[in-house]
């Protein structure tokens, strides 16, 4: 089955403020079209995005299908 999300939002699940945020766009993700993925699990790899550690947890970023990364404040236009 082919993914049809239309960004992957990147969230540190061990804060509690991301950890909200994420929930709540959960819940109007009917569709699926925003993909989440927890910086804060051992198997996330910031470098097949092309990004570092540092990068990632230094700023909110997202994912688009074609590879371009969305970031800060930008991401949560895109999913609005």
């Amino acid at each position: 089955m082919e993914s049809t999300w239309q960004i992957k939002m990147h969230y540190d699940g061990k804060c509690q403020l991301f950890s909200s945020e994420m929930a709540l766009l959960r819940k109007r993700n009917g569709h699926g079209v925003i993909a989440f993925e927890d910086i804060a699990l051992p198997e996330f790899d910031a470098g097949k995005y092309g990004l570092t550690m540092e990068q990632v947890v230094g700023a909110m970023h997202a994912i688009l299908p074609d590879t371009s990364i969305v970031r800060g404040v930008d991401v949560f236009a895109e999913v609005n």
